[in-house]
């Protein structure tokens, strides 16, 4: 019902540095007190011609070819969206940003569920979303952060012959803000809160602030740093939520000479959260839903990421055009969740039953990649060939800690009234109940690619582009799946 929803406000400040502009008065009080020309004569005035122009999206992007190709040249279907886009749709995740996208959607509740021309990608789909070309992001279920980027690009269809097994659908790419010499300082910050349905314009502020900075170290440019980050502290209407996290990424480039630089990029995100499960719908009847802010959850409960990236870029021009690439990126993320989650409405369509889960994950990505671009040109026909070898490690464990039903009457029974709900009378997280049906896992999966690849551009005059591309791989796997024996019920059991 319309009547239920909160009214959302908004509040939003940007400061930008980058040099300083002076305004003068284009007419002083001499001239205006000059006597008005009598209405027979006329008079013309040269004005300058000022264009403003803002493109949100780019003419040029990389990921398709792994080289710099125009849009239109480049045989794919390939959209580049500038950090303007960005800013102008106040996006401060990836996530904002799908529903203005072309064939994408999000589809889950993590930063890597999403949807490219109907194609589902998932946690384990590393290739979805990639960082400069490569995969690993810093964390899971929180989307990447927008203040670290450049532009976004967009590449759909299959690509599996440049970037190994990938969705149908296609990828994006983030393409990452880089150094750069001339100084730049720019600060945001907004807040946004909810009006209506017991909130009022004081409760459950939101707060973001973000920083971007950049210049010169030494004044011959031959090290140049960019450091930038966010902060924030998000809430919404729902009882208990928030959404709190932190995120650093400073980097520097060292250009050993006019053909030759070396970049590094560090990365640092943690993000604490609450886990909502939302409501339920007795007898599936919209009308005995309870109002919108009822959480059925634990407000002691959550989960807490944190993430690392370290990246390193190196790239060379021969005196012929060829050049020469190099990255490594390493990623490593855990995280650490307890909840209660919904399991069942009981038969009196009023009592919730609940399940305690708990779950600690941890994920690791070393990628190194190196190709060289050959520009050709037999007579009228050109050529952009890339010839490159690659090489990944991907490391994963989930560790279930916890995982069983209420048990009721009695202590260990967590069951809660879905329009009046009491917190607090659960167990400590760190105890099984006697008799409990647990079902604890532990798993690990090791991941290892080899590949060697080549793609070729040809140019077959203006209109006419045809691509060729061929890809050898080797790929092993490894997995382990351990079930923890039934635990001596007469003990406490404590988290691994």
């Amino acid at each position: 019902m319309l009547s239920r929803k909160p009214l959302a406000y908004s509040i939003s400040m940007l400061l930008l540095v980058n040099g300083i502009a002076v305004a003068e008065e284009a007419a002083n009080s001499e001239e205006s007190a000059q006597p008005a020309e009598a209405p027979s004569e006329k008079k013309t005035q040269d004005f300058d011609t000022i264009t403003v122009e803002q493109k949100f999206v780019k003419a040029d992007a990389k990921s398709a070819m792994k080289m710099d190709v125009a849009v239109m040249d480049t045989p794919f279907s390939v959209q580049s969206y500038s950090e303007g886009l960005i800013k102008s749709l106040e996006a401060y995740t990836l996530a904002d940003v799908f529903n203005h996208m072309t064939g994408v959607k999000q589809s889950g509740q993590t930063g890597m569920d999403m949807t490219l021309r109907g194609f589902a990608t998932s946690g384990t789909d590393m290739n979805s979303i990639l960082v400069d070309g490569l995969p690993g992001l810093a964390e899971r279920f929180s989307s990447p952060p927008t203040v670290a980027l450049d532009r976004v690009e967009l590449v759909r269809g299959a690509m599996s012959v440049l970037y190994g097994q990938n969705q149908p659908g296609g990828f994006l790419n983030m393409v990452t803000k880089k150094p750069q010499f001339d100084p730049l300082y720019a600060f945001g910050l907004s807040t946004s809160g909810y009006l209506g349905h017991s909130l009022g314009i004081g409760d459950d502020k939101s707060y973001h602030f973000d920083f971007d900075t950049a210049g010169h170290i030494d004044k011959d440019g031959v090290f140049n740093y960019r450091f930038l980050g966010e902060l924030n502290n998000n809430h919404n209407y729902r009882d208990f939520n928030y959404d709190r996290s932190r995120f650093l990424a400073p980097s520097a480039a060292w250009n050993i000479d006019e053909s030759t630089q070396l970049l590094a990029q560090l990365e640092y995100r943690k993000d604490s959260s609450l886990i909502d499960t939302y409501l339920v719908a007795p007898k599936r009847d919209i009308n005995l839903v309870a109002p919108i802010n009822t959480f059925y959850g634990e407000p002691s409960t959550g989960r807490v990421e944190e993430g690392k990236t370290a990246t390193f870029q190196f790239n060379h021009t021969f005196t012929n055009n060829w050049v020469w690439n190099a990255a490594f990126r390493y990623a490593d993320y855990s995280s650490d969740q307890t909840d209660f989650s919904s399991v069942a409405i009981l038969a009196d369509n009023v009592t919730l039953q609940r399940r305690a889960r708990a779950l600690e994950v941890s994920r690791n990505t070393k990628t190194f990649d190196t190709n060289l671009a050959i520009p050709l040109e037999t007579g009228p026909i050109e050529q952009k060939i890339v010839v490159g070898v690659t090489s990944e490690r991907f490391s994963i464990n989930n560790n279930r800690t916890k995982f069983f039903n209420s048990t009721c009457p009695g202590k260990y029974c967590f069951n809660i009234n879905i329009y009046n709900p009491v917190y607090g009378l659960v167990p400590a997280f760190d105890t099984i109940p006697p008799g409990a049906a647990t079902s604890l896992t532990n798993n690990t999966n090791n991941d290892d690619t080899r590949a060697i690849y080549v793609s070729d551009l040809i140019s077959l005059g203006e209109h006419w582009k045809v691509s060729l591309g061929a890809r050898n791989f080797n790929d092993d796997s490894t997995a382990i799946s351990i079930t923890p024996p039934a635990p001596d019920q007469s003990k406490t059991i404590k988290k691994s």
